[in-house]
């Protein structure tokens, strides 16, 4: 999910390739959605859920699968020091209060949002007794 933080982009909007390689929505301003590794030639929606931008040779230069925001699908991989982050709630999309790290020694952790995820195991500015409460 792009930009889920920003308002919705208006019906009339257009994805486009620009000539420096990068892939931008076009509404009344240009915003770059994905910076990509060589000029793409075509792109496709796979059933996967992954969007793809292939190259003259049909390698892939960008696809989604690379940046998860906040869910992952069958065959997405998450690593290293990449997070997921929740959504604000089931009607809005803006991100939360948690999100999911993957650290660099293999674990998968939830922090807040605010906190710092320093080391093994989160460091809380108090006691804390192992379990997150949702309000």
């Amino acid at each position: 999910m792009a930009r889920r933080d920003d308002p919705p982009v208006p019906g009339n909007s257009t994805l486009l390739f620009t000539s420096n390689g990068n892939l931008v929505l076009q509404s009344t301003q240009r915003t770059v959605i994905a910076t990509l590794n060589g000029p793409a030639v075509s792109a496709s929606m796979l059933d996967s859920g992954n969007f793809v931008l292939y190259n003259s040779q049909q390698n892939i230069t960008w696809q989604t699968f690379d940046s998860p925001t906040d869910t992952l699908l069958e065959g997405q991989y998450i690593s290293g020091g990449m997070e997921l982050r929740s959504a604000a709630s089931d009607n809005d999309t803006s991100t939360g209060i948690f999100r999911t790290k993957m650290q660099y020694d293999g674990n998968l952790v939830m922090y807040p949002i605010k906190m710092q995820s320093s080391g093994r195991w989160p460091s809380l500015p108090h006691e804390w007794d192992g379990k997150f409460y949702l309000k």
